[in-house]
């Protein structure tokens, strides 16, 4: 939501003021002329709690309206005695919990970003996430992890990155592990053995290179059979042309010859 409207009345230094802010909106003036009494308005409006001192001098009521952009109005009347905040959403009527209602919608850091440098440095982060709300969802993970937790996405892709860390540093271990594993288990055997474990390893790299050419030659051969095979079908298919031909000519000759006879 953004404020359409500020309404003030009666508040400190302002005896009545209307406003329409937008993106930016500066308040200018010269000493004394009711600058901050504008802005304590507006928390004053989003406060709760009663200040009878936000009663303008020798005035019996005060009030601060503020008008969202979606028609939902915030009322805040002033007296020496209280001061009840009124919640009214044009689509839901009027809030029996106001004040519950205005804390959901806007924190001190909207009130006041200077509440961001004050805040302790514990506490900075998390207000920091607040005023970006950004979500990750499963689907935007599709085949890369399907270990999507819950939480802001700076916070998710924290979790991913350990995750990810973790897995690659335990696999990286276990891989450390096995080859020395190998290395001390090749020094407790005879030199004679690991000689044959190579021989071993060797015969095996000239098996796949046998195999290799072998599946290559039959490749060569099936090729060249097919090839043969094609030829032959086309030397049929000549051949079955000719003979066509020939028949028809002599069967257009019998024809020919009939007629001859007839007439």
């Amino acid at each position: 939501m953004k404020v359409k409207a500020i309404k003030i009345k009666n508040i400190l230094g302002v005896e009545s003021l209307e406003i329409a802010p937008g993106k930016i909106t500066v308040i200018e003036g010269k000493n004394e002329t009711g600058k901050t009494s504008v802005l304590e308005a507006i928390k004053a409006a989003l406060k709760g709690g009663h200040d009878a001192t936000l009663l303008r001098n020798g005035a019996e009521v005060g009030e601060v309206v503020l008008v969202m952009d979606d028609g939902v109005e915030i009322r805040k009347p002033v007296t020496k005695d209280k001061s009840d905040v009124s919640y009214l959403d044009p689509k839901f009527g009027r809030s029996s919990k106001p004040q519950t209602t205005i804390d959901k919608l806007i924190d001190a850091l909207a009130v006041n970003p200077v509440e961001f440098l004050m805040a302790p440095e514990s506490k900075r982060a998390a207000y920091l996430l607040e005023a970006m709300p950004l979500v990750i969802k499963k689907e935007q993970l599709a085949g890369i992890t399907d270990f999507v937790p819950d939480g802001h996405a700076f916070d998710v892709l924290e979790k991913l990155n350990k995750k990810f860390y973790d897995e690659r540093t335990g696999v990286n271990r276990v891989l450390r592990e096995k080859k020395a594993g190998i290395e001390n288990l090749k020094k407790t055997l005879p030199e004679e053995e690991q000689a044959n474990i190579e021989e071993i390893s060797v015969k095996v790299k000239n098996r796949t290179f046998d195999l290799q050419s072998v599946k290559d030659r039959k490749a060569v051969e099936r090729e060249k059979k097919i090839a043969e095979f094609s030829s032959s079908i086309s030397a049929c298919r000549d051949e079955k042309t000719r003979s066509l031909d020939a028949i028809n000519k002599e069967a257009d000759r019998l024809i020919d010859d009939a007629k001859n006879l007839v007439s």
